[in-house]
């Protein structure tokens, strides 16, 4: 078995987490990251989650008079940013996948742009010559798994007409600039002339690109957003650790680019003021607690030297999310008195908070931050609800119980080893 998963199993899932594409979507969501976050606090500002009518606080008053005062200006700094990230994950996508093929990235960015605003963008009727609506529905969330397609079929039609005869070459003279304008003209005349085609297919549907992919995947989004779903997920991932695999970069691959459109559309639902209408978010991770716990009930139960150092080397990156010391250096890979705790802890952390979520107990996640803020924090900004760090201390303090007794008979083992090697 462990031959089978050494020498098959993981080799092809390494190799299938590496793929150009997959590498080419997480490179367009991570990239994104940096407006989510800042959109994120422009979204707080502009929308505060409090009625002004109910604080006397001046503080929280004067923060309300702001928002209304500039309302206008807030409202456009997010539509330009969340209202737009379609357009940023875009260029992480064509960036990354430009490199792979060593392009330059320019023109495939320019094509992908035109390309995607052909597919995505909706005139209304034109008045005059001087002015038009434009609608920008899917240039925010609702368009973030076109950009994906459209940035990796741009690149790869581009690199493979690039290679063909059907180019203008020039003579070796001929500065670089001026002979990449040349060889690239044909190539992206024919993606543009493929786009036309596609956007007037969809003209004749009556609906947009965008529409027809969310269509198709409405069914996987739903899946995917579900108790199952987390659980086999992060179940997955545990077991990849335990193993000695980077388990969370395995599921990334899956993970990041949904995660990423689910805080999108929340976010987005929260500044049109509806229901959010996803649980799995980035905030759901968080609950694994981490190996926080692990070193807490170490340094509270167990006798080892060992086990204390390596407790007191991993605490503090444990507080921001950072596992591996701990689970390297114990270590938990394929340590079978403690594979118990390890994959409960983790995995009924986000099965908890997926629960109490999704049915009300604690607000939904509405904002992304970094992975290595602090559990409490991370979770009450993300979801703009206290009880939800509440939650989060909750479970530290059941995990290191759980921990306590796998890790005393662990610390038992571990002591005669020190009597023997002192021996």
């Amino acid at each position: 078995m462990r031959e089978f998963i050494a020498d098959t199993l993981l080799p092809k899932l390494g190799k299938i987490s590496e793929h150009r594409f997959i590498k080419s979507i997480q490179q367009g969501a991570m990239g994104a990251l940096t407006i989510t976050m800042i959109s994120s606090v422009v979204s707080i500002i502009k929308t505060p989650p409090f009625s002004a009518s109910n604080t006397t606080n001046g503080i929280l008053i004067a923060w309300s008079e702001f928002a209304t005062a500039y309302a206008t200006e807030l409202t456009l700094f997010y539509n330009v940013t969340m209202g737009m990230i379609g357009i940023f994950v875009l260029f992480g996508v064509i960036y990354k996948m430009s490199s792979y093929y060593k392009m330059n990235p320019l023109n495939p960015t320019i094509m992908g742009t035109v390309s995607f605003l052909m597919l995505t963008v909706d005139f209304g009727t034109i008045t005059d010559t001087s002015t038009a609506s434009m609608s920008i529905t899917y240039l925010g969330a609702q368009g973030m798994f076109s950009a994906f397609v459209i940035g990796i079929v741009v690149v790869e039609l581009l690199n493979v007409l690039g290679q063909s005869k059907f180019k203008i070459s020039m003579p070796p003279s001929v500065p670089a600039m001026v002979s990449d304008t040349f060889a690239a003209l044909i190539p992206s005349t024919v993606v543009f002339v493929i786009f036309i085609g596609i956007r007037c297919v969809f003209n004749s549907l009556g609906f947009l690109f965008p529409a027809f992919v969310l269509q198709i995947l409405s069914p996987f989004l739903q899946a995917s957003d579900s108790l199952g779903a987390v659980i086999l997920l992060y179940s997955f991932a545990r077991i990849l650790w335990w193993l000695g695999i980077h388990g969370t970069s395995i599921i990334n691959s899956v993970v990041q680019p949904l995660i990423a459109y689910n805080i999108a559309a929340n976010l987005e639902a929260y500044n049109l003021g509806l229901e959010l209408p996803y649980t799995f978010t980035a905030v759901i991770p968080i609950f694994e607690i981490g190996t926080i716990s692990t070193c807490i009930a170490i340094l509270l139960v167990c006798k080892s030297e060992r086990l204390k150092a390596v407790a007191k080397v991993g605490f503090v990156p444990s507080i921001f999310k950072i596992s591996e010391p701990v689970i390297f250096g114990m270590p938990l890979v394929y340590n079978f008195k403690l594979f118990i705790p390890f994959f409960l802890t983790h995995v009924s952390g986000v099965a908890t908070a997926y629960v109490f979520m999704s049915s009300g107990l604690i607000n939904k996640a509405i904002f992304a931050f970094p992975f290595t803020l602090p559990g409490p924090i991370n979770a009450t900004l993300a979801t703009l609800d206290w009880k939800a760090g509440a939650l989060w201390m909750v479970l530290l303090v059941i995990q290191v119980l759980m921990y306590i007794p796998f890790l005393k008979s662990y610390d038992k083992d571990i002591l005669l080893e020190e009597s023997a090697s002192g021996e």
